[in-house]
């Protein structure tokens, strides 16, 4: 689950750790969910997630399991920018390699009698 600001500053004024502060706060927005079920609670959480993705969508968030990160939600933007940046260094490194190689010159009579086959 992912940690927002909002939850690390209410732990930090009931001077709890982060992930409990995180309990506790989907613990008091699903308690308004009565009826339902655990279908219905579990709904009202997956929404107060997404607001929360959405309030905080301006910076890259970690988002962590058992205290550990295991992802990142960044804004589009930025995922592109850094896939622009691999295929530009798949590409610079792909140059590289070429051109370290011999290059090798055949007569044009030779490209051509060997690509029509004859």
């Amino acid at each position: 689950m992912k940690i927002t600001q909002d939850v690390r500053e209410y732990a930090a004024q009931k001077e709890i750790d982060e992930q409990a502060a995180l309990e506790v706060g989907l613990k008091e927005k699903g308690s308004g969910v009565r009826s339902g079920g655990r279908r219905c609670l579990r709904e009202s959480v997956e929404r107060c997630k997404l607001s929360a993705m959405k309030a905080n969508y301006l910076e890259p968030e970690i988002v962590t399991r058992k205290g550990k990160p295991v992802s990142v939600i960044l804004p589009i933007k930025d995922y592109e920018e850094l896939l622009e940046r691999a295929e530009d260094s798949e590409d610079i490194a792909w140059l590289k390699k070429a051109r370290r190689k011999k290059l090798q010159y055949r007569p044009l009579e030779d490209y051509l009698a060997k690509r029509n086959g004859k």
